[in-house]
């Protein structure tokens, strides 16, 4: 019979991978020598043998068993451990079983983060996976939303993990979730080129099917990292606190790409664009968050005559004054939607209920 302590490892290890019920009772009997299986009240048996084979076989006679609450039956064949050490066994085994059934059955994903991260897992479901996952209900996480290339997210994860004792991450669809525990807020995070971020919290573990809501929809604001800072300005929209976008977040929630390409003056954008390429445009983005040229052409590391004519140019295209007040604010949200329809486009609908996902325009 293996180690005790190593099998109940090797049940965390493959509950938090994801596994579905056939893989996590084939090793689990693999590694105790012994035959295993659940007998589901309301569907199929599965069971598996030492030799790697599995079926749908019963519990054998003398095989410890333990009772779910569901009906279920959860057993061990030959079991010679002592009575405590047994039970612990059983216990964590029929918790692992249950868990991964659970999930399978409702087309939840069994990973232990993405089920801490789903909204629409049971309360007690989640719990067991934060346990899981080294975590309580109160334990405070900040929550990350990241977009990029693998090597560039790498990178940022590990730079995390010199400010947090524990930092986990899953891919969901085309984003990386990035948990990290006891971080606080994120200033001076340098950000590798192309990358493109959004986080919320700090909050409690428990909250994290809504922390990470807020972060993927903010991600939908962000920009790529062009440099690696220790401190961004709010026009390159590179480390974007979900906090600091706060009403803006809805438009992420509700706007289509459609409904957004209706708008005229996201319509003249899209012509800026083709006619005057990304430049124009990146021009008005700095001229759009400043109160003025000069300090937008020091942003820009451009001399305020350039940025000026840049404006007027667009100014003829767009109808209407990018300098005074009300239209400054009608620049910004025209901006601003085009932003998020175009992210709309490069990350599309993402699973588990999360919010799609940025771009570059």
């Amino acid at each position: 019979m293996a180690d005790l302590d190593a099998v109940l490892e090797l049940i965390d290890d493959l509950l938090e991978q994801g596994v579905d019920i056939d893989a996590l009772l084939t090793r689990v009997a693999a590694a105790l020598e012994a035959p295993i299986g659940v007998e589901v009240a309301t569907g199929p048996h599965h069971s598996a043998r030492p030799d790697g084979s599995h079926g749908a076989e019963p519990a054998p006679p003398g095989a410890a068993v333990r009772v779910l609450p569901d009906g279920a039956r959860v057993w061990i064949a030959d079991l010679t451990q002592d009575s405590a050490a047994a039970n612990r066994l059983l216990r964590r085994l029929s918790v692992a079983a249950r868990l991964t059934l659970l999930l399978s059955s409702t087309g939840v994903p069994t990973s232990a983060l993405r089920t801490a991260a789903d909204a629409t897992a049971e309360h007690t479901i989640r719990e067991q996976a934060l346990r899981h996952l080294g975590m309580s209900t109160t334990t405070q996480v900040t929550t990350f939303a990241v977009f990029g290339e693998t090597v560039a997210t790498a990178a940022l994860v590990e730079r995390l993990r010199h400010r947090s004792p524990a930092v986990l991450q899953e891919s969901i669809g085309r984003i990386t979730l990035v948990v990290a525990k006891d971080l606080g807020v994120p200033h001076a995070l340098a950000v590798p080129v192309g990358l493109r971020v959004a986080f919320a919290g700090p909050s409690p573990a428990v909250a994290l099917p809504e922390a990470w809501r807020q972060a993927a929809l903010a991600l939908r604001f962000t920009l790529p990292s062009r440099r690696e800072s220790s401190n961004y300005l709010m026009a390159e929209a590179v480390l974007v606190d979900s906090d600091a976008v706060g009403g803006y977040l809805q438009l992420a929630e509700v706007l289509t790409p459609a409904l957004i390409s209706e708008v005229r003056d996201v319509r003249r954008l899209d012509d800026l664009m083709q006619e005057q390429g990304a430049d124009l445009l990146d021009c008005l983005e700095v001229v759009a968050v400043t109160d003025s040229i000069r300090k937008a052409a020091g942003l820009l590391h451009l001399h305020h005559n350039s940025v000026a004519h840049r404006v007027k140019r667009a100014e003829r295209q767009l109808g209407f004054s990018c300098l005074e007040p009300y239209g400054r604010t009608r620049l910004f949200l025209a901006l601003t939607l085009r932003r998020l329809r175009e992210s709309q486009r490069l990350f599309g609908s993402e699973p588990d209920g999360a919010p799609p996902q940025p771009n570059d325009s």
